[in-house]
């Protein structure tokens, strides 16, 4: 993700260090919550339906998620992923608004797994609002 920000004389941009920049991004199961937890919901093989939420992590645990990707940053997301043959499942020409408090799940030396951070987008409903 491109976060670069303008000066305030415009003459040069710096980067801005507190906001993730590197992430990995897939889709959550569609499903439903109830007193018991999550249920997701399955075709009829068997196989998960996914929904169009994505599901952010990154290793940069000292900085803060953006709370909505635009549409034009969703794209680049989904482009990045096709050339990495993998597909994501979006609703296009919409932003994502972050849906839940960031998390950071700590390093774990016994796996070896480093701290991440984590969270998980919403697409924004349709912001262009017809006359009733």
């Amino acid at each position: 993700m491109d976060n670069n920000k303008s000066s305030s004389n415009n003459t040069s941009s710096t980067i801005d260090k507190s906001t993730v920049d590197e992430a990995t991004f897939k889709n959550t199961q569609s499903g439903t919550t109830d007193k018991d937890g999550f249920i997701g919901d399955f075709d009829r093989m068997g196989k998960p339906i996914m929904s169009t939420n994505l599901y952010v992590t990154t290793l940069q645990v000292d900085r803060n998620f953006p709370t909505v990707l635009s549409p034009e940053k969703i794209k680049a997301i989904v482009a990045h992923s096709e050339s990495n043959n993998k597909t994501l499942l979006v609703e296009s020409g919409v932003a994502y608004r972050i849906a839940r408090e960031p998390k950071v799940r700590p390093a774990n030396d016994i796996l070896g797994t480093p701290a991440t951070k984590y969270t998980t987008f919403r697409p924004v409903a349709d912001a262009n609002p017809c006359k009733i």
